[in-house]
């Protein structure tokens, strides 16, 4: 009686209908991702896929990258469809970023401040920086009073958001377009900007159908995103476009090779080491391993 019971249920089974939802399709042009490598990308067209506590954004031309955010598993997952692997990052490490990069601004402002330079040229370095005399992040947010055609059916209002008086997002932006709703929550809890950052992104008024966003890295420097909007609208799309696809292998980069920190020569053996406040140095010979542990005596490394 059960095997005629799974023929009954097999074709039920077979053509059973993949669970749909209706998401917030963004098609647009964008030359990054917040928390990416420094190095400039051209500009790629993308589809962005929005739906409650979830988002793809699926590159359309090469390289063909499809990175997911699923704020309930607080996961990026970028996947690389040529080798079926895919990278997983924690929010975690997004945080990480964020508060080396605000030590960073610490120690920054710290050594111009105390350094032994003009006043005249501490300023301009201060500024030039990003950062402010007071060694407090001060934000504004402000309409420029430009305004362009985009698209052309929107009129859109040039907006900034500065720290110090820098910029850290223009948006051009339109009142006939209403925000998606969860956009925000996204880059809010990736963890990589800080609160007061977030603050002022919500101070924009309309969503930016075109905007310049700097991502600050702290001693890396400053990366830059760009995107442009050309079409959104609501459509019914696949639930498991969210999800890792099957047979994609998670990557795990390799460890680097052990390098020695007297000559940078690749270490072959753990044999010659220096264990010195909680961390360890191996080193490619006896000779090195001495003369690296009398320089960290020496330097109180």
């Amino acid at each position: 009686m059960r095997k005629y019971l799974f023929l009954f249920l097999l074709p039920s089974l077979l053509f059973a209908k993949e669970a749909k939802v209706k998401a917030t399709v963004i098609l647009q042009k964008s030359d990054g991702f917040p928390g990416e490598k420094k190095e400039k990308k051209p500009l790629v067209l993308q589809k962005v896929y929005l739906y409650k506590d979830r988002l793809a954004i699926v590159d359309q031309e090469s390289p063909f990258r499809t990175r997911i955010v699923r704020l309930d598993k607080r996961l990026v997952w970028e996947l690389v469809p040529e080798k079926k692997i895919y990278v997983e990052t924690s929010f975690s490490k997004f945080e990480e970023i964020r508060k080396k990069r605000e030590r960073d601004r610490k120690r920054l402002w710290k050594a111009i401040v105390e350094s032994n330079l003009p006043e005249k040229v501490k300023k301009a370095r201060l500024k030039a920086e990003g950062l402010s005399e007071d060694g407090e992040d001060h934000f504004t947010t402000e309409f420029t009073g430009r305004t362009r055609p985009y698209l052309g059916n929107f009129l859109c209002r040039e907006w900034v958001a500065k720290r110090n008086g820098k910029p850290i997002l223009i948006a051009w932006v339109s009142d006939k377009i209403s925000k998606p709703k969860h956009l925000l929550d996204f880059y809010e809890k990736l963890g990589l900007f800080t609160e007061k950052e977030i603050q002022v992104f919500r101070k924009i008024p309309a969503f930016p159908l075109a905007f310049t966003l700097w991502v600050d890295l702290g001693m890396k420097g400053t990366y830059r995103i760009s995107t442009y909007i050309l079409s959104m609208k609501k459509e019914e799309v696949s639930l498991s476009l969210f999800d890792l696809p099957k047979g994609y292998k998670k990557y795990t980069p390799p460890k680097p090779a052990l390098r020695c920190p007297v000559c940078g020569k690749k270490v072959e053996s753990k044999r010659y080491r220096v264990a010195w406040k909680g961390k360890i140095y191996y080193c490619c010979s006896k000779k090195h391993q001495v003369r690296w542990l009398v320089y960290c005596v020496r330097k109180k490394k």
